[in-house]
């Protein structure tokens, strides 16, 4: 029963910082579509797209293999196996990073050029490498401290992260826009600029909440030896092998974004050049004329779609993964006892937990979405 307290406890604290995050998200997305509109949403969210596998890849595995072995050890007060593992884990994010960030940087101009065919996209793409490393490096200490079923860490870094992301994002993007025939001719000409404006705020936000991370780190209990740099190099070697299926799985989720990215934005594209003379596509060419898109219909779309209507869709899957993270260190504690039933008991309250949370959520997107998209 006080097993269940905690579950039921961590995944109220988990919730509550999805929902003032993901709330700040949409106080970020929504106001920021109402200055750039569509065209610059389209600019944004490219420059996510080939950011989130990457990220995905670097942030998702080592983090929850750390919380699963942290939350086993933990279990039996193996303080030094779990102060190795965290560092060899805070090790591994920083090479991974560092790899990300390069890769993400030598892709960028063949991928807006030639992949995303959205030129306009590459300074938003310059601007947010270098969250790859800094993300990679502050999964792991979330993943350290919900180990030790302590969520309440990751969910104060989580509002922090948001806070900051949506005041500068709404700032530097706003300051970039309203002054864009200043600086670049013409508000329009401004748009990838005030686009990659808001990115930076996401970049600078991470940079401020892993420096933040790391001054609230808990001191290591002395005493314990270190391990020498065989013991080192083997346990990142075991530590990268556990957690290279989870990091391959969630970077092929993420390429869903990514495939929609080629797809909607150029088919649209090509759709318009081969029927557009027709007269199957006038109303809606009208109506994007009479918005002032006169090009760039793709990418003006894809925007709207993934910049603003894929911001609330995402909700009910967020919600669903807080409950799987506060359900790991219960989970991974009843798989190490040998515990048949303890399994059987924490999978159905993960079942259940899951249900509670998403389906009258669905509901309330599905009554609220049409006020939601309108704002």
């Amino acid at each position: 029963m006080a097993g269940q307290k905690g579950f039921l406890r961590n995944t109220a604290i988990m919730f509550a910082a999805m929902f003032i995050s993901k709330g700040l998200g949409a106080v970020l997305k929504i106001p920021l579509g109402n200055i750039i509109g569509g065209e610059g949403m389209g600019y944004y969210t490219t420059a996510y797209s080939i950011f989130t596998p990457v990220l995905a890849f670097v942030c998702s595995g080592i983090p929850t293999i750390l919380t699963s072995t942290v939350a086993g050890l933990n279990s039996q007060g193996r303080d030094k196996e779990i102060a190795d593992h965290k560092r060899c884990s805070l090790l591994l994010s920083v090479i991974l990073g560092l790899v990300g960030t390069a890769l993400v940087y030598i892709a960028a101009v063949p991928f807006v050029c030639y992949i995303a065919n959205s030129p306009e996209s590459l300074p938003g793409v310059l601007f947010i490498a270098p969250s790859v490393l800094f993300c990679s490096v502050t999964a792991v200490y979330r993943g350290y401290y919900e180990g030790l079923s302590d969520t309440l860490p990751t969910a104060v870094s989580q509002v922090t992260e948001a806070v900051v992301k949506a005041a500068l994002g709404i700032g530097l993007s706003y300051y970039v826009y309203y002054n864009g025939t200043r600086f670049f001719g013409s508000q329009r000409a401004a748009l990838p600029y005030a686009a990659a404006a808001a990115i930076l705020g996401v970049t600078v936000s991470e940079l401020y909440l892993l420096v933040r991370t790391k001054k609230l780190e808990k001191p290591e209990k002395h005493g314990a030896k270190k391990p020498d740099a065989g013991e080192t190099i083997a346990l990142c070697r075991d530590i990268f092998i556990k957690s290279l299926p989870v990091s391959l799985g969630g970077a092929a989720a993420n390429l869903i974004s990514f495939a929609d990215m080629l797809t909607v934005s150029n088919c649209i594209d090509i759709s318009v050049d081969i029927f557009g003379g027709s007269g199957a596509y006038d109303g809606l060419l009208s109506l994007l004329r009479s918005a002032g898109i006169n090009g760039g219909y793709g990418n003006f779309m894809y925007g709207c779609y993934a910049g603003i209507v894929m911001s609330v869709y995402m909700l009910a899957s967020a919600a669903s993964g807080v409950v799987a993270r506060c359900a790991m260190p219960r989970l991974a504690f009843a798989v190490r006892s040998g515990s048949g039933h303890a399994v059987s008991e924490n999978i159905k309250l993960l079942i259940k937990g899951t249900a509670v949370v998403t389906a009258p959520l669905s509901l309330i997107m599905a009554a609220l979405s049409e006020p939601l998209l309108k704002t």
